[in-house]
């Protein structure tokens, strides 16, 4: 499909060297044992502590990190001499609690002010106002302003952590690197199954060519990444709303059917990644009609073991109130495991699960 093929368009990329790995004077180690900065990064210049910054989220010393944030010693601000920042750094190499660290200290904003992404957004809603009468941009001439985002990298790269984390702080799927890739593009390259899941799931363009003229599933490096491409590509209309798929109506995997929904017939949710590390949570979408099934079992849950109405569903769980979130996120992934472990037994599994 069209000229470049496999990883070919991603290897123009021009990796930085990035900053030296030297250090200005004494090493300067890990935060003192109260949590204040060694007094050897307190010592540098403000130009040998932006460099040692660099470093220390370049090489995921998340300690280090903290303490000089937390000590006024560094900004997020700060960029090396191939012009990356700390957040590009830390996604590239997969420091997810570094990235954390970064966001918590407004990294996403100075994201935004550098490349003016209000500004694009705001020229973005200026064009949608024209109506239905406007041709709707393909190919190239649909790109944005090429980022080279934290969220390309970490994609490509396979952090799956990371591009959760990043999802959650607001980076879009389908912002374009300098070769005209969206983050399903980069996805489909690195072949992660999980990773290709997850960018689905924020809302994709599956036709959107790159500047080399393919399609994210002629750069698929996996079986799995391609079968769910042409998946996607197969299914053109939204089985709630009804709506067709195109240049401007994204199409959002369910996280429970496996089926595509266009944003007004899902919702995004926040649920565990992790059986054993419930407090790591991840961005899923589930259709509404899912949404709907599971709120009624929640009802239902509840009137079985609170005959006298007086406890929630949360209360009754343990959780907070508030969190709405956690029951259902739990909801779908009961549901999804009680599928999977009917599938094994040869049973009806969507039909039992009801």
């Amino acid at each position: 499909r069209g000229k470049g093929k496999g990883r070919s368009a991603l290897r123009r990329h021009a990796w930085p060297a990035g900053p030296s790995m030297a250090h200005h004077g004494k090493a300067p180690g890990g935060p003192g044992a109260d949590g204040s900065a060694p007094s050897a990064v307190e010592d540098m210049t403000p130009e040998a502590r932006n460099v040692e910054f660099i470093n220390a989220c370049k090489t995921g010393k998340y300690g280090l990190c903290k303490v000089m944030l937390a000590s006024s010693l560094a900004s997020v601000r700060a960029r090396d001499a191939t012009g990356w920042s700390p957040l590009l750094w830390s996604s590239f190499n997969g420091h997810h609690r570094v990235v954390e660290l970064l966001l918590d200290h407004g990294a996403a904003d100075d994201w935004r002010d550098e490349n003016n992404i209000e500004d694009m957004l705001e020229a973005t809603q200026a064009t949608e106002e024209d109506g239905p009468a406007a041709q709707a941009p393909t190919g190239a001439a649909a790109h944005r302003k090429p980022l080279n985002s934290p969220l390309h990298w970490a994609v490509y790269r396979g952090h799956l952590r990371v591009v959760w984390i990043l999802l959650r702080a607001g980076f879009s799927s389908s912002d374009v690197d300098d070769r005209g890739n969206t983050a399903l593009h980069l996805a489909a390259m690195n072949g992660n199954i999980d990773v290709v899941r997850s960018i689905m799931m924020s809302g994709v363009q599956v036709r959107q060519l790159n500047l080399d003229g393919n399609d994210p599933l002629a750069v698929a490096s996996s079986a799995d990444a391609r079968a769910l491409l042409r998946k996607a590509a197969e299914q053109r209309v939204c089985p709630g709303s009804k709506l067709e798929f195109g240049p401007r109506q994204p199409q959002f995997l369910c996280f429970s059917t496996g089926l595509f929904y266009s944003d007004e017939a899902s919702n995004q949710i926040q649920v565990p990644a992790f059986a054993d590390t419930p407090a790591v949570m991840r961005p899923v979408r589930v259709s509404n009609e899912r949404e709907y099934e599971i709120r009624d079992a929640q009802a239902a849950l509840v009137a079985a073991l609170n005959p006298s109405g007086r406890l929630s569903l949360e209360e009754i769980m343990g959780a907070s109130p508030d969190d709405d979130d956690f029951t259902l996120g739990e909801g779908v992934t009961g549901i999804d495991a009680t599928n999977a472990g009917l599938a094994e037994s040869g049973e009806a599994a969507a039909g039992l699960s009801r």
